[in-house]
């Protein structure tokens, strides 16, 4: 992956979002002239696309970022520039009104990624320049409920925060799952019963409209997703059946196989697609877990944690583009600040990184990481190199925060900073071996 590869899907849609304050007008009188329009073709194409057009057509560029606040278009998280004023205005007020704010911020986290919408989801303006907010189905509200309830969801924090979060939750319910599943007995059924309700459930998605909408390269996701379900079924249990707590244990090695094993950044269809898939899926474990754990109290809790693992499954491709995009900016700024750190730089500007192999640490091609892109690449790498990594990163654009002055580039450098942080906690909490 090079320089040239770093790509918003916010971008041209997130531009009402990115608007400067006081701005609205004017934008409204320029977004359709030629020169606006060739910025934010640019924009959309990459920092490095955008930077190029601005030094060779200085008065569009000027043009556009008077409008425009450029640090907030090329920010991680461009959706949450909606929430600054309600969140500003949320302040003294009533808890109500705070309550109301999160659950918009958290339905945003969940939102379909901009160009995954399909004629289903629905979305309304808000505001004076009737900014786009996503307006959650039946499932979604509910999703939304679960994680209401997880103190540590933070709507204007980094995905990966919300991530772990949410792990953290799945984890803390599995303790008391375990209990109930242990008090009934665990009680079992058979194997092969479970794989072909699984294959009939993948079958029948397979035949629906929505699977035949899809790309190639998205429907060869969806079937390879479904033999890696079907491979941990197989592997599961004895060899004829499988038990209650079987399940619960399943459908976290499920958990891991989307979430850790799927690490690089899908197209929108191609992730919703797999969301799709997994849905269909995790749905089947539910039920089957709430047919063998009886008491209403079990089943509530299987309920919570369900919707907790398909929060995740919907957060997982916006944790990946997430950590690409930062991961590419900043390399740029502490390259064009002279504070790059060597592996970093080694690994996107070259296309080369270090990874564990047979002969211990060694340089691996670019072909090697082929179309995962910067993140999945990192995740190849030993976490005490990984760890390192954002050490050093970290360092080096601490540095760059304290010797910036303007404005606008603090508030990009410190909201990626902010995702270079998580990235290094969850790293330090991980329970991955060394």
């Amino acid at each position: 992956m090079t320089a040239g590869n770093i790509i918003t899907d916010f971008v041209i849609t997130s531009l009402p979002n990115s608007i400067r304050e006081g701005a609205e007008q004017v934008f409204g009188s320029v977004k359709d002239t030629d020169s606006f329009q060739a910025a934010a073709q640019m924009a959309e194409k990459g920092l490095e696309a955008y930077e190029s057009f601005k030094e060779a057509n200085p008065s569009a560029a000027a043009t556009f970022e008077n409008v425009i606040d450029v640090s907030v278009l090329f920010s991680p998280r461009p959706d949450l520039k909606v929430f600054e004023g309600p969140a500003r205005r949320a302040e003294g007020k009533s808890s109500r009104y705070r309550f109301e704010q999160r659950r918009q911020g958290i339905n945003q986290l969940l939102a379909p990624e901009t160009r995954e919408l399909k004629p289903g989801d629905v979305t309304e303006p808000t505001g004076l320049m009737g900014r786009e907010q996503y307006v959650p189905d039946r499932q979604t509200v509910t999703i939304t409920g679960t994680l209401e309830g997880i103190p540590d969801v933070d709507p204007k924090a980094s995905y990966h925060h919300n991530m772990r979060a949410v792990q953290n939750h799945i984890a803390d319910t599995a303790k008391q799952l375990r209990q109930f599943i242990m008090r009934s007995g665990n009680p079992r059924i058979r194997k092969n019963d479970l794989s072909a309700e699984m294959a009939q459930a993948v079958e029948e998605y397979t035949k629906s409209s929505a699977y035949r909408g899809i790309t190639p390269d998205a429907q060869n996701i969806v079937q390879a997703l479904a033999e890696d379900a079907l491979k941990l079924v197989s592997e599961s249990g004895t060899r004829n059946t499988v038990s209650a707590m079987d399940l619960l244990n399943l459908r976290q090695q499920f958990d891991d196989l989307i979430n850790e094993a799927y690490p690089g950044v899908l197209e929108a269809t191609s992730a919703s697609a797999r969301a799709k898939a997994s849905r269909v899926i995790r749905n089947i474990l539910n039920d089957k877990l709430k047919e063998l754990t009886p008491g209403d109290d079990a089943r509530q809790l299987l309920e919570r944690q369900h919707h907790a693992y398909l929060a995740r499954d919907i957060m997982n491709n916006k944790r990946n583009r997430e950590a690409n995009t930062t991961l590419g900016i900043v390399a740029r700024r502490l390259k064009d600040a002279a504070l790059l750190p060597s592996t970093l730089g080694s690994l996107y500007f070259t296309g080369r990184t270090f990874v564990e192999g047979a002969g211990g640490i060694g340089a691996v091609a670019a072909g090697g990481a082929a179309g995962l892109g910067i993140y999945a690449t990192i995740r190849l790498m030993s976490k005490q190199n990984r760890l390192d990594l954002y050490a050093e990163t970290l360092s080096g654009l601490n540095k760059l925060i304290r010797n910036t002055k303007e404005s606008d580039k603090l508030f990009e450098l410190k909201a990626h900073r902010l995702v270079i942080l998580d990235l290094l906690r969850g790293e330090q909490e991980s329970d991955e071996n060394e």
